[in-house]
């Protein structure tokens, strides 16, 4: 997509003060022609033990309802809003990010350095669509880190619609921002986490630390878990059965049974075997002194059929403040699957790293 910028930013609005916690930006509907951009002052706002969210209903100008695409991109005080601070931290607090954009079909609400908007005529035809995950004009935000609790914080609204956007909208493809609104609430945002952000480390020729000593355990769920120091790591994998469904091998003292009727695991020593009406799983676990080996043996119980699968490994990283990369890359917009000389999947907490 290409996009057209406009020469010259205006500053558009100043604060109206509503509540202590909340403060309307706007107090009337605003057009931000296509291409252009416009600013908006809102003081100053507290970021210790508080977490800073902004609220924005808009829509791109539409004739009629036609999807939706990435529209709008948002600066504050210099710095875009994007979807996440890390991939543990996520900005959008009203829907997953990931979540429905038409019946059947989850999509991503940020790209391309943009947020996704409405085509729309109005503000009330698309809350009549139970598809959407809550209002699907609003986007709800935080944006703690990105705030100035010391000075005038700025926010930039940018429509970054095209001349082919006019066209399809059979309109100007306005982008019009109803509400905008900053609210405070008590407690910390996880985007203020020491080791939320990830920092880029340059390797001068220090040697690799080396294998840590640490404990590992097959677990009767099929999952494992190991222990370093005082941090513990929960693995559990899920195989999907035809006809839509997971079965899962979970790091639990017992199986789980939410899958396939007829799905039964058992574990001794290192080795597990669970099996269902489609497929069985021979799965080997070793805990060497450098690393844990996994080794999984599908074998599918229909000679006279082939079975697809999908199979889906996760560590869980829930109560912990983790860096991530995946193939070394740390930018949550980017998913990277291979990059020679780095795993996979890289997880950092304070003074361990675990790579999968």
């Amino acid at each position: 997509m290409t996009y057209e910028k406009c020469s010259v930013a205006l500053v558009l609005a100043f604060a109206l003060p509503v509540l202590a916690d909340e403060i309307r930006v706007i107090k009337d509907e605003v057009r931000i022609p296509r291409g252009e951009t416009r600013w908006f002052e809102f003081g100053t706002v507290p970021q210790r033990d508080t977490t800073v969210l902004l609220d924005v209903e808009s829509r791109l100008d539409s004739a009629g309802f036609g999807g939706s695409m990435y529209f709008m991109k948002l600066t504050l005080n210099g710095r875009m809003v994007k979807a996440a601070k890390t991939r543990t931290v996520a900005r959008l607090q009203n829907r997953p990010t990931v979540s429905p954009v038409a019946a059947n079909l989850p999509y991503s609400w940020f790209g391309g350095d943009a947020w996704r908007v409405l085509y729309a005529p109005d503000f009330e035809g698309a809350l009549k669509h139970s598809f959407y995950v809550g209002n699907p004009y609003q986007l709800v935000l935080d944006v703690t880190d990105l705030t100035n609790p010391a000075a005038e914080n700025r926010l930039e609204i940018t429509n970054t619609a095209t001349p082919m956007t006019a066209l399809a909208a059979k309109t100007k493809a306005d982008l019009v921002v109803k509400s905008l609104t900053i609210r405070t609430k008590p407690g910390a945002s996880p985007t203020m986490a020491e080791g939320a952000a990830d920092q880029d480390v340059i390797n001068r020729g220090t040697p690799g630390a080396g294998p840590t000593a640490y404990k590992g355990r097959l677990l009767a769920g099929g999952g494992f878990a190991i222990e370093v120091g005082n941090e513990r790591f929960e693995f559990a994998s899920a195989l999907s059965y035809p006809n839509a469904g997971l079965n899962r091998l979970v790091a639990a003292e017992k199986p789980d049974t939410s899958g396939q009727p007829g799905w039964t695991v058992s574990a001794d020593g290192g080795q597990v075997v669970a099996e269902g009406p489609d497929y069985r799983v021979r799965r080997t676990v070793r805990f060497t002194p450098r690393k844990v080996e996994v080794a999984d043996e599908i074998t599918n119980l229909h000679r006279d059929a082939k079975l697809g699968l999908l199979v889906k490994h996760e560590v869980s990283l829930k109560g912990k403040t983790a860096a991530v990369r995946l193939a070394g890359n740390p930018d949550p917009a980017i998913n990277e699957y291979y990059s020679n000389g780095n795993p996979s999947v890289y997880v950092a907490v304070k003074n361990l790293g675990l790579g999968l």
